[in-house]
């Protein structure tokens, strides 16, 4: 197969980005791809993203369970620290682009308000 710049040479490599035919002139490697001069400007401006790998803010986690413990038992005192881990959470996982678990420290905030809640109706219903 010729390559579409040169006719009167041998292709050796096909374009990633376009699968034109290409000689050793005419195409360029890029990360162990072959690309034709405009398809390499593409494949050099945005290069594969390569996900990093997550991790769970354990802080958001104990939070969470210590909030439902807290419900299930009716103590403030599940609630309070539920409310803390769950703040404290918040702030490492702003910190930290790769902590993830916003949602359950968020949920361990809104649980561990509802156990003080709760605790609260409770006294007032025996007064």
């Amino acid at each position: 197969m010729p390559c579409i710049h040169h006719p009167e040479r041998e292709a050796s490599a096909r374009c990633t980005g376009c699968a034109e035919a290409l000689c050793p002139d005419c195409h360029v490697e890029v990360a162990g791809a072959a690309y034709c001069k405009a398809c390499k400007s593409m494949a050099v401006k945005r290069p594969p993203v390569i996900p990093a790998r997550m991790e769970t803010c354990s802080q958001a986690r104990t939070g969470m369970w210590i909030g439902l413990l807290g419900v299930v038992l009716f103590t403030h005192i599940c609630g309070v620290v539920a409310m803390i881990l769950g703040f404290k959470a918040l702030g490492e996982i702003g910190r930290n682009p790769r902590m993830c678990g916003g949602g359950m420290a968020l949920a361990a905030i809104g649980i561990g308000a509802s156990d003080l809640f709760l605790f609260v109706l409770n006294l007032m219903s025996k007064a």
